[in-house]
């Protein structure tokens, strides 16, 4: 018998789309580290550059605000370890990338905006969380030109 490869073969258009989606994916992460580390400066725009949707921008700016009114900001950077095409979807008029993701976040900390203080949280579950991400190639207005968003990402536990 021939051995069977359970890593999908990805057409030439479809590995353009992950390279692209995996950008995007990277530029959005980044996006909220930074409006994380200032939440009393951050502001929508850059998240809404980055290519955070609708959704995504409400859960970040919600955590900004978190951050802000108990007065403390997130020193460090997320560091993506893996980020694996689950499913790519071509046709249609929103194309779909979803990738597994495995996000290291031990190099983050809370910390006081008045002293610079580590904020004491308590024992903290894995630092190292799987993710499903789903990046759509859309335009966000009839005047911005169509490019990757991340629309949905959802916690799946420890990698």
């Amino acid at each position: 018998p021939t051995p069977t490869s359970s890593t999908p073969t990805w057409t030439p258009q479809q590995q353009t789309a992950i390279t692209a989606a995996k950008a995007r994916y990277a530029a959005a992460l980044a996006a909220i580290d930074k409006a994380l580390s200032d939440p009393t400066k951050s502001t929508r725009e850059p998240l809404e550059a980055a290519g955070l949707s609708d959704k995504r921008i409400i859960a970040a700016i919600g955590d900004v605000r978190t951050l802000r009114d108990s007065g403390w900001y997130r020193a460090g950077k997320t560091q993506i370890l893996s980020a694996t095409p689950q499913t790519v979807e071509l046709d249609g008029e929103q194309p779909k990338v979803t990738l597994r993701s495995c996000v290291d976040l031990s190099s983050t900390a809370l910390h006081f905006q008045k002293d610079h203080k580590t904020v004491p949280v308590g024992p903290s579950s894995s630092k190292r969380v799987t993710f499903s991400a789903e990046l759509r190639y859309t335009a966000r207005s009839t005047t911005s030109p169509k490019r990757w968003f991340l629309t949905d990402e959802k916690a799946l536990g420890a990698c």
